[in-house]
């Protein structure tokens, strides 16, 4: 819906998006990157349109749960971020959340965003009784990634501009020589063992204990290239 508000010309002002029963919050248009994925939304006032984006496809994943889920609510919650990810895909949906409950994800697979999805560590437990909380108040300490191969692998790849990884701890990459042409079919552009950018947004993440190796090595933490942040 379309709402106008008035204030005060230098006075900060606050704007929060909530979303409706049964959709989640994407991002703001209009506004910065580095601003445009938290709800709560802090300017000076001046004249500003703004538009805030909503999707009703949602998935969850949870320590507890099961890939064999659909992954809609935390009840059916899913236990991969990679499944996850394939269910939005086999979808068709141009965009989606994913709510990660509390823990550490391990997996020997890297986890590839090349469409506009988002990844969101969250301070839920995934319990059905767990009290509510508030799915974007980030911190990296709740969700952990981790990948467990002890050669060569890329823990998150972002490659589309719509993606989104935050609230995320990122660790256990190894980057070595065309490890990430290996890894997401490109033929050039290796690097990064905790994550590999050529677009898209890593948000409120620590990336750490990821490891560059080989002749070819261009950051054992991340590679950015592209238009990515």
């Amino acid at each position: 819906s379309e709402a106008t508000a008035y204030v005060t010309i230098g006075e900060e002002s606050r704007l929060v998006a909530v979303p409706a029963a049964g959709k989640a919050f994407v991002r703001w248009h209009g506004v910065a990157t580095e601003v445009a994925y938290s709800p709560t939304l802090k300017f000076i006032g001046k004249d500003k349109s703004v538009k805030a984006q909503f999707t009703d496809e949602i998935r969850y994943v949870s320590r507890t749960g099961s890939d064999e889920n659909d992954g809609k609510s935390w009840a059916t919650a899913m236990a991969t971020p990679h499944a996850a990810l394939e269910s939005l895909s086999q979808a068709n949906a141009t965009t989606g959340v994913v709510f990660l409950a509390q823990g550490e994800y391990a997996s020997d697979t890297s986890i590839k965003l090349d469409k506009a999805y988002q990844l969101r560590g969250t301070a839920h437990t995934g319990a059905l009784d767990a009290p509510d909380v508030d799915l974007y108040d980030l911190n990296y300490a709740n969700v952990t990634l981790r990948y467990t191969k002890a050669t060569y692998g890329v823990v998150v790849g972002v490659m589309n501009s719509g993606a989104l990884v935050s609230g995320c701890t990122i660790t256990g990459g190894i980057t070595g020589d065309y490890a990430s042409e290996k890894l997401f079919g490109l033929s050039s552009n290796t690097g990064g063992g905790g994550v590999f950018m050529t677009s898209g947004t890593v948000s409120d993440c620590r990336i750490t204990g990821n490891v560059g190796n080989g002749k070819r090595n261009r950051g054992g933490g991340a590679y950015i290239s592209g238009s990515s942040r």
